[in-house]
């Protein structure tokens, strides 16, 4: 049987790839010929549902993603937060040295 997913070959009585994990389309055989074309689509159909169900990581990508936005704001608020601390306290020594010149000015 091949896999729809790699395309590559698999035995027959397999229910998921050996080689990508994934869950494999199982073909029913028709025995009756009386079964109408409706009832053979309805079957097509489930099964085209359930490969797309069992896709497996599909889950963990938005997951991933959403861990991967909160980290990077993190550090975004992180680094702002350095920024105004450093900002403070460079603005606190340039206050100091300001009042010291006038002080010194003030009393030569």
């Amino acid at each position: 049987m091949k896999c729809p997913y790699c395309g590559k070959a698999n035995p027959l009585e397999s229910v998921y790839c050996i080689f990508c994990g994934k869950k494999l389309l199982i073909k029913e055989k028709v025995t009756q010929k009386t079964k109408t074309d409706d009832t053979s689509r309805v079957a097509a159909a489930q099964h085209k549902i359930v490969a797309e169900t069992d896709s497996g990581s599909s889950g963990a990508r938005p997951l991933f993603a959403m861990m991967l936005i909160i980290i990077l704001i993190a550090v975004a608020l992180f680094g702002f937060a350095k920024c105004v601390q450093f900002a403070t306290k460079t603005t606190g020594k340039r206050q100091q040295a300001a009042r010291l010149r006038r002080l010194r000015a003030s009393g030569e």
